[in-house]
């Protein structure tokens, strides 16, 4: 990630950037991951294909995967389990290639109003910055819900580098856009920056 991977630097930390992934193919279509914390899951692929068979419901319902409650300190830290294959088939349905993927990753964050949205930990639509709670005196030039914590922003770190971030997604994006793949990464800036 060139220049926007180092939290200590004032920009992101790599499990932030692991959540923008997670984020994404959650919200692509079809999406590739399950939002393993909402209420209803719909069954994909395989569990999908014997819910049918059987005349099951289509959706696994928070009550029937979870079992008992799951706590992380104060947090409640529930989320569906794979048991006997439920999640299986996840991703199956979507057929893009890598490299499209990261094309929708860096067109989908450089069109992100990090102004004024936040990037959810447990749903596919943005949250208004100005209704999320985050604890204490978080910085939040960006905001990253983590998905134990919502009330933790894990971009708290960022700072005046935020514009470098968003350059950076637009820059990948256009060079994506003109078949430039190699130079999305390429540390020395050949496109002039």
């Amino acid at each position: 990630a060139r220049g926007i991977n180092s939290a200590p630097e004032g920009t992101f930390s790599s499990f932030a950037l692991t959540l923008l992934v997670l984020h994404l193919l959650q919200t692509i279509q079809p999406p590739m991951l399950p939002i393993l914390t909402s209420e209803d899951l719909p069954l994909r692929g395989d569990a999908r294909q014997r819910a049918e068979a059987a005349g099951q419901p289509l959706f696994l319902t928070r009550e029937s995967s979870l079992g008992e409650e799951q706590r992380v300190g104060d947090v409640q830290a529930d989320y569906h389990r794979n048991g006997s294959g439920v999640l299986t088939g996840w991703g199956a349905e979507n057929e893009q290639s890598v490299a499209a993927l990261f094309a929708a990753f860096v067109k989908y964050y450089a069109e992100f109003d990090f102004t004024t949205r936040v990037v959810p930990a447990k749903s596919v639509e943005p949250l208004s910055k100005f209704s999320t709670r985050f604890q204490g005196n978080q910085k939040m030039v960006m905001c990253l819900q983590d998905p134990v914590d919502p009330s933790d922003n894990v971009a708290r770190n960022i700072n005046f580098r935020a514009p470098q971030i968003r350059f950076e997604f637009a820059r990948a994006h256009r060079l994506v856009c003109e078949g430039k793949f190699r130079h999305c990464w390429d540390i020395r800036g050949q496109d002039g920056h």
